[in-house]
């Protein structure tokens, strides 16, 4: 999708800890994955903060992390059916999560 966009994603973990074990946080987990909703893949949800240890082990299946019923609605809603529904363009949506998660890493959120 759209690389910048995707930066932006794993910059939220930026000054965050572990959700797990409590150290710096090196990267943003998608709690339901990429392939499973192309909607959520930028929706701030659906980001765990965590240390590339805990990472690791969430992917082999040692930490199970929570799904929360916001994430468990949209967990198979294609990104193209949400917006045709709302009338919308990719590049819209785009333009629109760049923003939104600009505005949150420069605390304006």
């Amino acid at each position: 999708m759209n690389k910048q966009l995707d930066r932006l994603f794993q910059e939220l973990s930026q000054g965050k800890r572990c959700e797990y074990c409590g150290r710096p946080a090196e990267c943003i987990h998608h709690l339901i994955e990429k392939s499973r909703s192309e909607y959520l893949r930028y929706d701030v949800k659906n980001a765990c903060p965590v240390c590339i240890e805990c990472h690791n082990k969430i992917h082999a299946g040692k930490i199970k992390p929570f799904i929360s019923d916001y994430l468990r609605m949209y967990e198979n809603t294609s990104l193209k059916s949400w917006l045709l529904e709302r009338g919308i363009t990719l590049k819209e949506y785009e333009q629109e999560k760049i923003k939104e998660l600009k505005g949150i890493l420069n605390g304006k959120h």
